[in-house]
């Protein structure tokens, strides 16, 4: 794997601005591996990339304004827990892959990982991951939103809570396999498609068989809900 940057020790980092090249389509943007570290990001403006930011292994993440532009993968993979953003707002989102082979998550993905930090974990939690703000814009077709998707267990996932402004062209906004103790959304949740053909939602469904099952899962203004996910561990509001 190509990126432009490399994060291996804990520090403050005013703002990180770097740019790739339209040419290369399988270089991604910064990778932040360092177990253990804290690592603190004022402004975040990383260009022209596959996937701008990749979490591999960190202690504590901290960003204060992710706005990443003009890329084609996932607007964020995390996978480890302690990431907290407080603007996430990805913007001018590119396509250059077909669905078939890669299914682009324009709001980010996220998914717990063995040690190495690249192969998927199924026993593995994934929690603490707080993101204030959504807000994001894109008229492109088959995406997907936020995708917490696999069959580790996600807990403390705390997204949109002061503000969600989404416009996609997807069914849903976000979708997990599964939450515990978690609040997705909140009372000022707008959230709509850009053609009318959708009214982008959250889906809370087993979609991989998982041993960990919904509990303290709180979801508000959802224009509609997977019906499968109605049950004891899901409390929807608005």
């Amino acid at each position: 794997m190509a990126e432009l940057l490399r994060i291996t020790q804990s520090g403050y980092h005013e703002q990180i601005t770097c740019k790739g090249r339209y040419e290369d389509r399988h270089t991604d943007g910064v990778v932040i591996d360092a177990p253990g570290q804290m690592v603190v990001i004022g402004a975040f403006y990383v260009s022209l990339v596959r996937v701008p930011l990749i979490v591999l292994r960190v202690g504590r993440l901290i960003i204060g304004d992710y706005a990443p532009r003009r890329f084609w993968g996932d607007a964020v993979n995390i996978r480890c827990s302690h990431v907290y953003i407080d603007r996430h707002r990805p913007h001018n989102i590119l396509q250059r892959f077909r669905y078939k082979e890669y299914h682009q998550d324009i709001l980010g993905q996220i998914y717990a990982t063995r040690e190495n930090g690249w192969k998927p974990d199924p026993c593995g939690h994934i929690r603490h991951i707080h993101i204030n703000e959504v807000d994001v814009q894109s008229g492109l077709e088959d995406v997907n939103g936020f995708m917490l998707s696999e069959r580790c267990r996600y807990s403390d996932i705390h997204i949109g809570i002061r503000r969600v402004n989404v416009a996609i062209e997807a069914p849903y906004w976000f979708s997990a396999n599964h939450l515990q103790d978690s609040v997705i959304g909140g009372q000022d949740c707008s959230v709509w498609s850009l053609s009318g053909q959708y009214k982008p939602g959250i889906r809370i469904q087993n979609v991989k068989a998982a041993r960990y099952h919904n509990h303290n899962a709180v979801l508000w203004n959802t224009p509609h809900l997977d019906g499968q996910a109605l049950d004891h561990g899901v409390c929807c509001h608005g």
